[in-house]
Order: structure tokens, then sequence, then C-alpha cells
């Protein structure tokens, strides 16, 4: 199969850091991670231990914009409207899964565990 640089009227696009002009390969690798990929500040970080009936994330500071939750121990169900999710009815979000929340859906989201033992790891950022 031809490379689509071969093929007419296409072109090759090679991305370099806009820091140093660099263009990313082994020695100058693509940066990952939350605040690299999405140009953010991390914040600060809460564990949330007890997701047993509905709960909003805590202490959520002023000038958050994103909030990334991950579950661990257990499985979850988010639902991001402000309403009460069930242990059956919401959006599921397996133990290492997660979601990132941006702007209202931060306050609105509410999570409740599937099964005993479920902990919010949580990292607001801006």
């Amino acid at each position: 199969m031809p490379y689509p640089a071969d093929i007419p009227g296409s072109q090759r696009v090679f991305l370099s850091d806009p820091a140093t002009g660099l263009p990313y390969g082994a020695s100058n690798p693509i940066p990952t991670g939350s605040a690299a990929a999405a140009g953010s500040t991390p914040l600060t970080y809460r564990q949330v231990t007890d997701v047993s009936t509905s709960t909003a994330l805590p202490n959520i500071p002023g000038d958050a914009t994103v909030a990334t939750v991950i579950p661990d121990g257990a499985g979850v169900r988010m639902r991001k409207d402000g309403t009460a999710p069930t242990t059956a009815v919401g959006m599921p979000i397996p133990v290492g899964g997660g979601v990132k929340l941006y702007g209202a859906e931060i306050s609105a989201a509410r999570f409740i565990q599937q099964s005993a033992g479920a902990i919010l790891n949580v990292e607001y950022s801006k």
C-alpha cells in the first residue's frame, strides 16, 4: 500500500515540538498525560472514599475547568445532568476507566458505586 504522500495531490505532515522546533520521534517523543495533551495545569487531587449513595465531586476549586475521575476498587455509575444515578442506571465507568468533565459538568456530575468498595480518584485542572 502506498504512503499517502505517494498519492498524487497528497503530502506528508511532520509534527514538531513547538518549543524547540525539533520533529517528534524516538529521541523526542510526543508528550502525553492530561496536562500535556490538554494544555491544562493540575490544581489539586481529591479521593472520594464513600460513594455508597449518589455523590457529587467534593471541594471543587473555583478556577477548575476540567476534572479527571478514575474509579478504583469497584466500578461506578455516573450522570452529568445533576440527576442521581443508581447502581443500575447511569453511565458505567469500570475500575481503571475514567472520564473527563468540563465546565458545568464538574459540579453537575453525580456518582454511585456499582458494588461495595469503590473509590473515586479526582484531579482538578484549569
